[in-house]
Parts: C-alpha cells; structure tokens; sequence
C-alpha cells in the first residue's frame, strides 16, 4: 500500500514550481491531489500530469489572498467526505467489538 492511499492532498499553488512537484508526489504515493491555483491552465496542466500517470487529482481555481476565492477547502471536504464516513464506521465497530457487542 502506498503511504498516501485512500488520503486526500490539498496543495495551493499547485501549477508550477514547487506546489507542482509537491502535487505530483502526493498523488505517486496514492493520494487524490485537490489543485487550488490562481491560473487556470497551469493548474489543468498540473492534473493532466498526474492522470497521465494514473493518480488521482482535481483542479479549483483559488486565489488564497481572495477569501471568497478559498471554495477549494469545500471541493476537498467532498472529496473527504465518504473516506471520513468509511473511518467513523471502523471506529465504532471497533468501540463495540472492544465491548462485547457486535
């Protein structure tokens, strides 16, 4: 299993430079990369190399210094959202196994 797998990345600046790398390695070790980039193409850019690869990745187009523009943390949360539901049933079948029930 890869280190990342079944976890969802949220990378800013992930159209170039380093955002982009940290991208693209967080989606090798199995993780679904949300982009959140100021520019359009770069970010699309950034997704199409991870697919190419086979990884798992989307694209928001945010610019962090706009607080209207920071709807990436919602597109991660719907990402996130049935892996969090998947944990919360582990965990209380685990709590009712530890006490006997089943």
């Amino acid at each position: 299993m890869k280190e990342f797998e079944g976890k969802v990345a949220l990378v800013t600046g992930g159209g170039s430079g380093i955002g982009r790398a940290t991208a693209v390695a967080f989606a090798r070790e199995g993780a679904h990369v949300v982009i959140g980039n100021r520019n359009v193409e770069r970010g699309e850019e950034t997704v199409s190399m991870i697919r190419e690869t086979g990884g798992n990745a989307r694209f928001q187009r945010t610019d962090v210094m706009v607080a209207a523009d920071v709807g990436v943390d919602r597109a991660c949360y719907e990402d996130v959202r049935p892996a969090r539901r998947r944990l919360q049933q582990r965990g209380h079948r685990r709590r009712s196994e530890a006490h006997g029930y089943r």
